[in-house]
């Protein structure tokens, strides 16, 4: 099976602050190689919009259970990155999805929108993830004390 590099960030500040990338293959996620897919993009203001008027709408954090728990936008739900292709074979394609996870800096929703895009799904990608929902100042579950939403 081929897989596909994903790009990951760490970000560090030290003095003036610095950047390093690095680079690793998924294994668990891609049947083949890497392909250029443009990611259907939705914004904090027209998801919450879309979240009061569409009822067929599924709104999935894509990160694991415990950063879920910290901090969630209400009404979602949770399927962990590592095992959405899996869980994914459960879910109803006559529904609309929009993936999130913690922020610009993170690729879970970037990956987790190519998944459900390659199996049918109607689907979308919200990249300020948790934490640019939280500085619009709507409303969310749990006590949000992740280093990340700072």
């Amino acid at each position: 099976m081929k897989s596909h590099i994903m790009y990951f960030v760490l970000a560090v500040l030290v003095g003036g602050g610095a950047v390093y990338f690095y680079k690793t293959k998924c294994k668990k996620c891609c049947s083949g190689g890497e392909k250029n897919v443009e990611i259907k993009l939705i914004s904090a203001q027209e998801l919450k919009q879309e979240m009061e008027d569409n009822d067929n709408l599924v709104v999935i954090n894509v990160l694991d259970k415990e950063t879920y728990d910290d901090c969630k936008i209400p009404d979602s739900v949770n399927y962990d990155y590592e095992n959405l292709k899996d869980t994914a074979k459960s879910l109803d394609k006559s529904k609309d999805y929009v993936v999130y996870c913690a922020s610009k800096m993170c690729h879970a929703s970037k990956e987790a929108f190519k998944i459900l895009n390659s199996m049918g799904f109607k689907v979308r990608a919200f990249e300020d993830g948790m934490k640019g929902w939280k500085d619009e100042g709507f409303e969310t579950e749990g006590p949000c004390q992740a280093g990340y939403l700072k």
